[in-house]
């Protein structure tokens, strides 16, 4: 599961809870990536580089060796491995495409077609409440580039309430910095996307709009809505085992 965040903030605590437990019950092991977050690294070099490297790892057997060092039963299957992601982290998700690309992608409101200028026009009403707030400058700046590992992203831009912690040890410019560079449109470099050999469904969750899945309350007629994309991997995985 890959977390949203515009690739600058949040973190893999932030991921859906009910989600999660969905796909326990339904028999699942689940990876939450705490991938490294812009501006330390560009998103080719961070996010995108560390969601391959994770994929490529459970695919080789490095999920199974973990699994098996902490003398746990549950073993994967090299190759019914899917992606997940909120927003950037659908993107990420997206982007997945090794020799060895995952069984399935669920993607919640990611960037796809990162080539239109609207991934790179101001977002006018969030930098006309940023006007207002006071210029950060390059010695402000300066650490925030500095900053190469994971991190707890701190706020949510899903509309989780951060836990004690959670804010960038980096500088207290992170959060002025990630929302302006999301209010102007500078976030998403233009990458062309990918997706090889997955099967695709389009399930719509009417009246929704970008990062619901944030606050969404289960047993709700959004969480039943949404549990759809869900089934329709449980038949991808099912699919499988007698391909």
């Amino acid at each position: 599961m890959f977390h949203g965040g515009g690739f600058v903030l949040d973190h893999a605590a932030m991921n859906h809870w009910d989600q999660i437990n969905d796909c326990l019950e339904r028999g699942w092991i689940v990876l939450s990536l705490a991938y490294r977050l812009c501006p330390g690294v560009n998103v080719l070099q961070g996010p995108m580089a560390d969601a391959r490297a994770t994929l490529q790892w459970v695919q080789e057997g490095g999920l199974a060796s973990a699994l098996y060092a902490h003398r746990t039963l549950s073993q994967p299957n090299y190759n019914q491995g899917i992606a997940r992601g909120t927003s950037s982290g659908g993107h990420l998700a997206l982007s997945l495409v090794l020799p060895r690309p995952p069984l399935a992608v669920l993607d919640f409101y990611g960037a796809k077609e990162c080539t239109d200028d609207f991934w790179h026009q101001p977002i006018e009403k969030v930098r006309s409440q940023l006007d207002q707030a006071p210029a950060l400058d390059k010695p402000i700046l300066g650490p925030l580039f500095q900053v190469k590992t994971t991190l707890r992203g701190g706020m949510s831009l899903e509309g989780q309430s951060a836990a004690p912690g959670d804010s960038p040890s980096a500088s207290d410019a992170w959060r002025p910095f990630a929302l302006r560079s999301i209010a102007e449109g500078r976030v998403l470099e233009k990458t062309r996307l990918r997706v090889s050999g997955i099967q695709t469904r389009l399930i719509l969750v009417p009246g929704k709009h970008h990062t619901f899945v944030g606050q969404m309350k289960k047993e709700s007629a959004t969480w039943w809505r949404q549990r759809e994309r869900f089934d329709f991997l449980q038949e991808v995985l099912d699919s499988a085992y007698y391909v």
